[in-house]
């Protein structure tokens, strides 16, 4: 188990027990209790912020608005209602900031949001996938690629990427999904490396290790309630 991922279990589950201790009431009386659980939550924001992750920014500024709810003169707020409008807030930011990229080179006839379709693609060395509310199945021919950008909230996407020649020196696949089920249809020899951060999510990779030789894919941006499904064809 990676260093990482040990910090941000003990982290979340650190801000588990403060809230619920301050749900129960039992740490009402402790300025400390409070404070701790802040300042604990702010770093999940700040370090989220960083990485761009709008998600994992506003639900945790919405906790520490919970925790503080009477000092601010909210003490009946709604911890549901609160947590689903951070949740809303945070699907949208990231919407509109991870669609824009200057670096992507787009294709196909409708910036690559037609539902169902096939796209080939010869000479893109980066292709770019919105997908918002839908469902997407996209087949990739292209030669010597080496970036794919996965965008998609509340949707269903499949890719196939076993038409495609990624570049010498890999392919690194940046996905950034929420609440949505996304399938990479991999070549047998292939090996995937997940750096992907996970918030209520699962990458499944359980069809196969891929050989020593064969092409390394690097999997990297956030997952929020969803799943990243690696499918070996």
């Amino acid at each position: 188990m990676k260093t990482n991922t040990i910090f941000w279990g003990i982290l979340i589950i650190g801000c588990g027990v403060l809230l619920l201790l301050s749900a129960l009431g039992l740490g009402d009386q402790y300025e400390s209790i409070r404070v701790i659980g802040s300042i604990l939550l702010g770093s999940i924001a700040i370090s989220s912020l960083i990485k761009l992750n709008f998600f994992l920014t506003t639900i945790p500024l919405a906790l520490i608005v919970y925790l503080w709810r009477v000092q601010l003169g909210l003490p009946t707020v709604d911890i549901w209602l609160l947590l689903a409008a951070a949740a809303v807030l945070g699907i949208g930011l990231s919407i509109i900031f991870h669609r824009g990229n200057r670096f992507v080179k787009k294709f196909g006839a409708h910036n690559n949001t037609i539902t169902e379709s096939e796209d080939v693609v010869s000479d893109a060395e980066v292709v770019n996938i919105n997908a918002t509310f839908g469902e997407q199945t996209k087949y990739l021919h292209a030669s010597g690629i080496k970036r794919v950008n996965i965008s998609s909230s509340f949707s269903s996407v499949k890719i196939y990427f076993d038409q495609c020649q990624p570049d010498t020196s890999g392919l690194t696949v940046q996905a950034n999904v929420s609440f949505s089920g996304v399938v990479l249809n991999i070549p047998q020899g292939w090996h995937v490396e997940s750096r992907i951060s996970t918030f209520a999510g699962e990458v499944n990779d359980r069809s196969g290790a891929g050989t020593p030789d064969g092409c390394k894919l690097l999997l990297t941006g956030s997952l929020n309630f969803g799943e990243i499904k690696i499918v070996r064809v």
